[in-house]
């Protein structure tokens, strides 16, 4: 039986042909067929490429014609299928290819597979076909993306909100392509609620030129983040497009600058334009638990001994496989215990007496299970709280509720140790305090987050002077204690405040929740000046002054030790970005300066604390 005639829906083409165009589209249709039923479609895979590692996170499948005589290109042949009621024919044809293919190379990768909008809605019995084609290739579902582009128009939400729910309970992905090219937008966003939004290429070309198109990829990158989907950026093609999409954190890159799609699966490593250096600190610091996640295959409760057994003995490596239902973990196996106990047994009959169990009667029913969202610190925690005989077991990750994947304890522990090197490696020399690195992603997550906050910007005042007279060790001394002090005054505001830094030299940055700034800067001032007779010696703390060269190499008198501290806060300020809140410290630290002795300048008002 010719494959059209599996998949055509009768009452779509008894239409057509009634209606007055029909002569029109017949011929597109006889090319449809010709092309399904002779074979002449190809698939060619493209990697997506990980921006963590350099290698293919997924492959999609891209379907090609592969009779040099036809003058059109598969956009053109789906559209043909759109306008002829034949969407889901084509698409079952070129999903089966796509598994087909990709079963034979051993894909064991993501594969993308673009699914119609149309198909979805018209065709309820399309998810048997996408089963049968998934299953019957020892596809496992988790590793199939759908694809639904956001090119076509949908006229039913209601029908397509339901077919989405469906397959997602199947286990598989869902990704919006072409985001911002079509019809759909933010509604097909809050519908679909997708693991993956793939940014159209026509906002990733001449992203490095084109302002309106950065700060539009910038916007969405923040939303997708926020409801916890991952980003692709698409039609990547120079290394400056790659540089821009890199700031904002995308993970996920696919374009000819990295490969062009080919017949054979391309698994090699590609050196992503400056992604490594740039997000190593990042990596390091703001990782997940769900950053180190891998998927490992797991075990249904209806499942074997046998089949528990073959998934150990292929390998080695695996201390625990997870058993789930439906999506969510309902029990473990740890390997010793099922390898001791359930195949070999006290006696050495373990599997004459187990072997007609099921999974569901020889699993570990108790899970503890750690949202992919959680802190290495926070997994950590939970690890060490578990049971002596399974603390080295993997880790069972969650996401949504759902199975996510599994964390060796060893992967674990050396993303704690980078951590720690990188945290120790960014900070600043003197006070051990987060550098400039460390600012810059802070603020950047706050406005990533949107949430209002107060930056205050501290500088010791007359500093250099200072230096110059007492001497480097003395103005040491001076910036360490100030770094102290602040450290310990925000003890105190530990549920408000959330960072400290230290920019260089003796200027530091404390960022802290609006109505709690102007507080936290007067403890600083309150504590620092009572450091005052150390810092300059009783003699010259009882003058009031020292004298000490200017910087024309005269001797001036110079005032004690002070604190200058500017205050800028975004809930009243249009700031939006990190180049517009350091202008806005300068600025405000500038007019804190101007006020002789300790000050606190909060935008228009000053509060003159000479005198506390």
């Amino acid at each position: 039986m010719a494959l059209t005639q599996m998949y055509v829906n009768t009452d779509v083409l008894t239409s057509l042909s009634n209606s007055q165009n029909s002569d029109f589209y017949q011929s597109e249709r006889d090319l449809i067929f010709d092309l399904i039923d002779n074979d002449l479609l190809t698939i060619h895979f493209q990697p997506i490429y990980n921006q963590a590692d350099g290698y293919p996170f997924g492959f999609e499948a891209l379907t090609r014609i592969s009779d040099p005589s036809v003058n059109i290109n598969t956009g053109e042949l789906f559209d043909m299928a759109r306008n002829t009621g034949l969407s889901h024919l084509l698409d079952g044809h070129a999903r089966h290819i796509a598994y087909t293919k990709a079963s034979e190379q051993g894909v064991q990768e993501h594969i993308f597979i673009n699914v119609c909008p149309e198909t979805l809605v018209k065709i309820s019995s399309d998810y048997e076909l996408i089963d049968l084609f998934g299953t019957e290739l020892s596809l496992p579902r988790e590793r199939i993306v759908l694809e639904v582009t956001e090119e076509s128009a949908i006229k039913n939400y209601t029908l397509f909100g339901n077919a989405i729910k469906q397959l997602k309970k199947k286990g598989y992905k869902i990704a919006i392509d072409d985001f911002g090219a079509g019809y759909g937008g933010l509604k097909m966003l809050s519908i679909i609620e997708p693991d993956f939004v793939k940014i159209d290429r026509h906002f990733i070309s001449d992203i490095d030129t084109t302002v309106v198109k950065y700060n539009l990829v910038d916007a969405i990158v923040m939303a997708c983040h926020r409801l916890g989907i991952k980003v692709i950026a698409e039609g990547v093609e120079r290394d400056e497009e790659m540089f821009a999409a890199l700031n904002f954190g995308i993970e996920y890159f696919q374009g000819y600058l990295l490969a062009k799609p080919a017949m054979l699966a391309q698994r090699n490593f590609v050196p992503i334009p400056g992604g490594r250096d740039r997000c190593a600190i990042k990596a390091a610091e703001d990782k997940r638990i769900g950053d180190l996640t891998v998927y490992t295959n797991t075990l249904h409760p209806h499942d074997s001994l046998r089949e528990a057994y073959d998934k150990f003995k292929s390998n080695q490596e695996t201390r625990l496989i997870p058993v789930v239902r439906d999506g969510y973990i309902v029990g473990t196996l740890n390997r010793r215990e099922f390898l001791e106990l359930q195949v070999l047994g006290k006696c050495g009959y373990g599997v004459a007496l187990n072997h007609r169990k099921t999974i569901e009667e020889l699993m570990e029913k108790i899970v503890i299970s750690i949202d992919s969202e959680a802190t290495l610190e926070d997994a950590a925690k939970r690890i060490q709280a578990r049971n002596k005989d399974v603390i080295y077991d993997d880790v069972c990750v969650t996401h949504r509720g759902k199975y996510y994947g599994t964390v060796p304890v060893s992967v674990l522990l050396s993303a704690m140790t980078e951590k720690t090197i990188s945290l120790a490696r960014n900070a600043n020399p003197l006070t051990g305090l987060p550098g400039n690195d460390a600012i810059f992603r802070e603020v950047t997550r706050k406005f990533s987050e949107g949430v209002h906050f107060d930056v205050c910007y501290i500088d010791i005042d007359n500093f250099k002077p200072f230096n110059d007279n007492y001497g480097f060790d003395k103005g040491d001394i001076a910036i360490k204690e100030l770094g102290r002090i602040i450290s310990d005054v925000l003890k105190l505001y530990s549920a408000q405040c959330s960072f400290i830094g230290h920019i260089g030299g003796d200027d530091f940055i404390v960022i802290a929740d609006p109505g709690q700034s102007e507080g936290i800067c007067f403890e600083i001032n309150h504590h620092y000046k009572h450091i005052l007779p150390e810092l300059h010696g009783g003699g010259d703390y009882q003058l009031g002054y020292y004298f000490s060269k200017n910087r024309k190499g005269n001797l001036e008198k110079f005032p004690l030790l002070s604190l200058s501290i500017g205050i800028v806060s975004t809930a009243s300020s249009n700031i939006d970005s990190y180049q517009k809140l350091s202008q806005a410290a300068a600025e405000v630290k500038k007019a804190a300066k101007m006020t002789h002795g300790f000050s606190v300048f909060k935008e228009r008002r000053a509060f003159d604390l000479t005198d506390m």
